[in-house]
């Protein structure tokens, strides 16, 4: 993992730090262990990236967070069963260029997060779920076999937005066999 800090002066310090992970369980740990700071930009180098089994990795209270991957298709996160990633009270968040499979990103009182191309495949526990949150942009995103109906009442469908405010925009992105069993998901 390498670590590059860029420092600004405008009368005040404001960091502003680059994170590269290598494949392998590197960004479980740096993420789930509360090594993510505000003003991080985490990028996934290519290969396949796991997130083991057991609860969400929360990641909470952060602002000016950025998770790129090198390329769409050769950037993997892979979960293990009732595996993903939740961001709670995160201000400008964005997610991009990386395939999920097997899981998903839980989204509650964020603002201003922007997702682009992603794809996300093969979740039983559906692929993004954003509630309480506000301007939530999916940009050119492909969601293939999601499912995930019966499970609770909050985690359902390829997208699925509760108590959303502000503008949600999905563009441009396409779903391949999703199952819905409410009016809510997309």
């Amino acid at each position: 993992m390498t670590l590059t800090i860029l420092a600004l002066l405008l009368g005040s310090y404001v960091v502003s730090l680059t994170a590269t992970i290598p494949p392998g369980p590197a960004l479980q740990y740096y993420l789930c262990n509360g090594s993510l700071e505000s003003n991080t930009t985490v990028v996934l180098d290519d290969g396949e990236h796991r997130i083991s089994s057991g609860p969400l990795c929360n990641i909470s209270d952060r602002s000016n967070v950025a998770i790129r991957g090198s390329s769409t298709k050769n950037t993997i996160v892979r979960c293990e069963e009732g595996s993903g990633l939740w961001f709670i009270s995160v201000q400008k968040l964005t997610i991009e260029r990386m395939t999920f499979i097997n899981c998903g990103i839980n989204l509650t009182s964020t603002e201003h997060t922007y997702i682009t191309d992603c794809v996300f495949q093969n979740s039983s526990n559906g692929a993004v779920q954003s509630q309480s949150s506000s301007n939530t942009y999916i940009t050119n995103c492909e969601y293939l076999d999601i499912s995930a109906p019966y499970l609770t009442t909050d985690n359902r469908g390829a997208v699925y937005l509760r108590e959303s405010t502000g503008n949600v925009n999905i563009t441009n992105c396409t779903f391949q066999n999703t199952v819905t069993d409410d009016y809510n998901d997309a």
